[in-house]
């Protein structure tokens, strides 16, 4: 699938489900900050498809930066892309939060 520079609603090029809640109308895949939102919705809910296709539009080293810094991801996500780049967990700041995080108990 080819994919342009030119500015385009994201739901035109990855899977919705990756997106829900957010106004994808409003978001430019080219806007840093946009960018790095779907990188890391892509990487945590998208498809393997939608997963390849970041790779080819973003490439891995800009992946790296957007994952790395996100503020939140799915655990699964962390272990992933630890094990597919050979770093460990804490690499991630959203790992370093949880871990900082106490855990809520809840009294029933």
């Amino acid at each position: 699938m080819n994919v342009s520079t030119e500015s385009k609603p994201v739901s035109l090029q990855f899977n919705k489900r990756s997106f829900w809640g957010l106004d994808t109308q409003k978001m430019d895949i080219n806007n840093p900050v946009d960018a790095d939102t779907i990188i890391a919705r892509v990487m945590d809910n998208g498809t393997h498809e939608d997963r390849a296709m970041a790779v080819r539009y973003f490439g891995i080293d800009r992946i790296k930066q957007a994952l790395f810094n996100a503020p939140e991801l799915q655990s699964t996500t962390i272990s992933f892309c630890s094990l597919w780049w050979s770093v460990e967990p804490t690499a991630f700041l959203s790992s370093r939060k949880k871990a900082a995080e106490p855990i809520q108990f809840v009294s029933f």
